[in-house]
């Protein structure tokens, strides 16, 4: 499922991924080859042939990217918003990313581990899809998560695995270990842990203590020594 959402990307969609991940090999699969890349973070760039460097004008001078974003665009490329969300504050990254939801498909890249965490939550409210990407040991091989907000208001989450090989990253569902057999869990066992038919015949057939249902009563037989106290103990409360 996460594939799915991954080729069919709706307006807004955050990837987290940690800082060194190599993004670019995932990217290069799911957007289109006209996507026009905004370089929110001086000296960055990307391999797509369109590039908007907005570091000076929109960042530093707070200018409109809207102003700067070539004709016939469809889909932006915000390459680090972690940097942009440092540098112009919460607000204002915010409300631009909410403009231009509404006129662009809007992909950006948020690096992981390097906001605060009441900032992130906060920012991820806006998205409609979140692909969060969390590496094995090898850094080739992982969890891929997508959290999808329906237009219906539910929320559904997928997960699956990825593989980084050949420069392509190549999604499937995760393998789930099956159970072992009886057979097997006992394989290695130097005694017998089941039955024969005539230990099971002989369990069946034993009556338990509190199985009995014959029924029962106490004899007690009072002793001379026992302190028999007619007196109510609660007659000072009043009860």
């Amino acid at each position: 499922m996460v594939k799915k959402y991954l080729h069919n990307l709706p307006n807004n969609t955050v990837i987290r991924a940690p800082v060194h991940f190599p993004l670019q090999t995932l990217l290069s699969q799911v957007l289109p080859r006209d996507t026009v890349c905004l370089n929110v973070a001086p000296h960055t760039y990307s391999s797509y042939s369109t590039q908007v460097d907005v570091f000076e004008k929109c960042v530093l001078q707070r200018g409109c990217i809207l102003d700067l974003i070539p004709d016939n665009t469809s889909t932006l490329l915000i390459n680090n918003l972690s940097f942009w969300l440092l540098y112009s504050g919460l607000e204002k990254v915010y409300s631009c990313l909410l403009q231009l939801s509404k006129k662009y498909e809007v992909v950006s890249i948020l690096l992981q581990d390097t906001l605060e965490s009441d900032v992130e939550d906060t920012l991820l409210l806006l998205p409609d899809t979140i692909i969060s990407l969390a590496p094995r040991g090898d850094r080739m091989s992982g969890l891929i998560t997508g959290t999808v907000r329906l237009p219906t208001g539910r929320t559904e989450v997928y997960k699956e695995q990825y593989v980084l090989s050949g420069g392509k990253m190549d999604i499937s569902k995760i393998t789930e270990k099956k159970e072992e057999t009886e057979e097997a869990k006992t394989c290695d066992v130097t005694f017998e842990l089941g039955l024969s038919t005539q230990e099971k015949s002989a369990r069946d057939a034993t009556l338990l203590p509190y199985t009995d249902n014959k029924g029962g009563e106490i004899h007690y037989i009072p002793d001379d020594v026992d302190d028999w106290d007619d007196e109510d103990p609660d007659e000072d409360l009043d009860v």
